[in-house]
């Protein structure tokens, strides 16, 4: 036995009882680790920048009345270039420049820059956390790149996170990670199987939000949070602007706010995206039965084409339609030199 080492207790006793304290009220908690998820293409670091600029500047957050804390925020990118990208987005947004910093190097002697490694040097970062005890809000874009090892094996993002666990409570700072879904798509209810990578990153995370994007509609919705209800989702829209006389970039206005939560949100896409495919699965069984009505027999090769290419049918679709009819008893396949399709009359 090693009795060079033991387990600490902490009695009840000893523990005083605390409220979640809030960057952002019931979206944005302090001293914990939020991620951010979401498919290519939905404006989720443009959506990070509205919500850093409106916590530099003391604005008021996304459908609440009261004003933010005027805080500093700290922003570490491989995704987007600050001068071209990060910067004329933090600007259309309003954020206060003095309190903004992103994370371009490490400083050694004589002040010469160095490369930053996220996998070794964001333990640095509490340094500056020291010196600046108003940064509130870093965020990390991807979290992934945090990683030291397989960001597929549990125990190494575990033990990659642990550190932004430890100085997001020791130092009261909220820190947001930004990843991506799987390209799996996989048919399932839970965010846990739709987030890129092991599932330890949602374990660790004590918020989850989610941008879901249904009929057209871009939708932040939290899918995980064992700190307060889920009720409730943001809608928004992403919108081109102009900074500094001539520069274009884009900015987030949020349009709606929906009392629903993830679950039946994610529900109502599945039903409409249901309805969606069978309607193009019917257009594409009334379209062959129309063609074929006026035929009667016709060449397989010649129907495929007139259905894929001249009506703008997928493949996938075109089969299921043929498939459908045949179980129906509606159409039959019969083979002379080549493959036909015939019309079955009743």
């Amino acid at each position: 036995m090693n009795v060079s080492k033991k387990i600490k207790l902490l009695q009840m006793k000893d523990v005083k009882n605390e409220n979640t304290q809030w960057l952002w009220e019931n979206w944005l908690p302090l001293g914990k680790l939020t991620l951010l998820a979401g498919p290519a293409g939905v404006g989720k670091t443009t959506l990070l920048m509205d919500i850093a600029a409106t916590i530099s500047n003391g604005g008021t957050l996304p459908f609440q009345s009261i004003y933010s804390n005027m805080c500093s925020v700290v922003i570490y990118s491989t995704e987007d270039d600050i001068e071209t990208t990060l910067n004329p987005r933090l600007t259309a947004c309003g954020a206060n420049n003095s309190n903004i910093y992103y994370i371009t190097g490490t400083l050694k002697k004589e002040d010469k820059v160095e490369y930053f490694d996220p996998t070794q040097d964001f333990k640095l970062i509490e340094n500056c956390l020291i010196e600046d005890s108003n940064i509130k809000l870093i965020i990390i874009d991807p979290i992934v790149s945090v990683i030291s090892g397989d960001m597929h094996k549990s125990n190494e993002v575990r033990k990659s996170l642990a550190i932004f666990v430890e100085l997001a409570q020791k130092y009261n700072c909220a820190i947001v990670g930004i990843t991506h879904f799987s390209k799996s798509n996989l048919p399932t209810a839970s965010p846990v199987d739709k987030i890129i990578g092991s599932q330890a990153f949602t374990a660790f995370a004590r918020m989850v939000w989610i941008i879901l994007v249904i009929n057209g509609k871009k939708i932040l919705v939290r899918a995980k949070s064992n700190i307060t209800r889920l009720k409730g989702a943001l809608v928004y829209e992403i919108e081109d602007f102009i900074v500094d006389i001539n520069i274009n970039t884009t900015r987030v206005k949020w349009t709606e706010y929906l009392e629903s939560d993830y679950d039946e949100l994610l529900k109502y896409d599945s039903k409409e995206n249901a309805i969606e495919k069978d309607s193009t699965i019917s257009r594409a069984r009334l379209l062959i039965l129309d063609y074929l009505s006026e035929e009667q027999v016709i060449e397989s090769k010649k129907l495929e084409k007139f259905i894929i290419h001249t009506n703008k049918v997928s493949e996938s679709t075109y089969r299921r339609a043929i498939k459908l009819l045949k179980n129906e008893s509606k159409i039959e396949s019969i083979k002379k030199k080549e493959w036909f399709w015939r019309l079955i009359n009743e």
